[in-house]
């Protein structure tokens, strides 16, 4: 049995600081409640029994994403990450529910990010989503991903308002398409070539996957222009939101080049709550990773100077990979300066300006086309520089 620690905090005191350093535990909530809240964001939520604190900074060994005071006096349950995973075993249903909680955290904190910045997809009917998502793709010339999102929108909307100009496209494409399981086959495991679909945002989600070889972006279509916004290689996890919260995609997934992907259903998925809680463990790091990524992107939007905010985000792409790296070394990010300038929304009136500046600041280089970080601690500190910059205006 997991022997669990048992603290009570008196109302007033604060449990957990922003910016602080991580701590290798978190905490459940067992009586009373707290007030938690973030500086720059200026949002607050209260949380009562049964509710989690402090999962984020546990799981990522990052600094922790809000401060928690105590609205009155509070008994805490104490789990150390080391003590997780046997405690996912005798309490799988909580373990869980940490797990949807995370999902429905991270699905509204993205839905913040997109109402400050504008980035929608089109909004309106999201199977009228799919139907803007493949043609965007045909006219990018990528048959297959194209076809895939057709067929995704026909299944959604057969009588739709674009029904029949889909049924034409798929017609017109199907000589070039190699577009490959748009129905789920009960397959474990799937093969994508480049350039084809795994999912559609709109596209009702029953399945997660697990990058057995190969890589996939994440991204979304932002007024008439691809985002990309993560790209997930071996043992990473993708598509698990659609199927922990029962909700539809909320992004693409393409294979960027041929890939193999572990697939885990609903039933099969449960399973594996009940016998493999190692499993778990990873989903739950997994959703903590993408809530961190969440947090500081939506951190770096904050920024109101576009050097700092470029900066920064090129730092965020050396945090999330840096177990990949020697940080002694240089290293190469997956972005070239169209792909930064998107992901940081800068104008294209300013984007002229910003790559200048950019190619001109010391620990920066680029290769191929690539942005390459030359003095990773350097770049670093400059980036926190700017974000303690930022919360102190705040």
């Amino acid at each position: 049995m997991v022997n669990l620690s048992v603290e009570t905090v008196p109302s007033g005191s604060y449990i957990l600081v922003e910016n602080k350093e991580p701590q290798d535990y978190f905490y459940i909530i067992k009586s009373g409640e707290v007030l938690g809240t973030r500086r720059y964001s200026k949002t607050s939520r209260t949380l009562g029994n049964g509710n989690v604190i402090g999962v984020v900074p546990c799981m990522t060994a990052r600094s922790q994403t809000e401060s928690v005071l105590a609205k009155t006096q509070v008994t805490l349950v104490k789990v150390k990450h080391s003590q997780y995973e046997d405690f996912i075993k005798e309490n799988p249903t909580i373990a869980m529910k940490i797990v949807q909680m995370l999902s429905r955290d991270l699905r509204s904190f993205n839905e913040a990010y997109e109402k400050k910045t504008g980035n929608s997809d089109g909004g309106g009917l999201r199977t009228e989503q799919l139907y803007r998502t493949a043609k965007y793709y045909e006219e990018k010339d990528l048959p297959s991903v194209a076809t895939f999102a057709y067929y995704q929108y026909l299944k959604e909307a057969p009588d739709g308002s674009n029904a029949a100009e889909a049924k034409r496209a798929m017609e017109r494409l199907a000589s070039k398409s190699q577009a490959v399981h748009m129905e789920p086959n009960g397959e474990p495991v799937r093969f994508f070539p480049k350039d084809t679909m795994v999912f559609a945002a709109g596209q009702t989600g029953s399945e997660m996957f697990i990058v057995n070889s190969g890589c996939v972006r994440i991204s979304k279509i932002v007024n008439d222009a691809e985002q990309a916004i993560l790209y997930f290689k071996r043992g990473d996890i993708l598509g698990e939101m659609a199927l922990v919260d029962n909700e539809f995609r909320s992004a693409n997934a393409i294979a960027t080049e041929d890939s193999s992907l572990l697939v885990l259903n609903r039933q099969n998925f449960d399973q594996m709550v009940a016998t493999q809680p190692q499993y778990i463990l990873k989903l739950t790091a997994t959703l903590a990773n993408r809530y961190w990524y969440s947090y500081r992107r939506y951190g770096n939007i904050c920024l109101s100077d576009v050097r700092e905010r470029l900066i920064d985000m090129i730092a965020m792409q050396v945090e999330m990979n840096r177990s990949g790296f020697n940080w002694a070394n240089s290293y190469e990010t997956e972005l070239g300066l169209e792909d930064l300038m998107v992901l940081c929304h800068i104008p294209d009136s300013e984007q002229e300006d910003a790559s200048y500046q950019l190619k001109n600041t010391r620990g920066l280089s680029f290769k191929d086309g690539k942005i390459v970080v030359k003095d990773v601690e350097m770049v670093l500190k400059m980036a926190e520089y700017y974000r303690n910059k930022r919360d102190k205006q705040a």
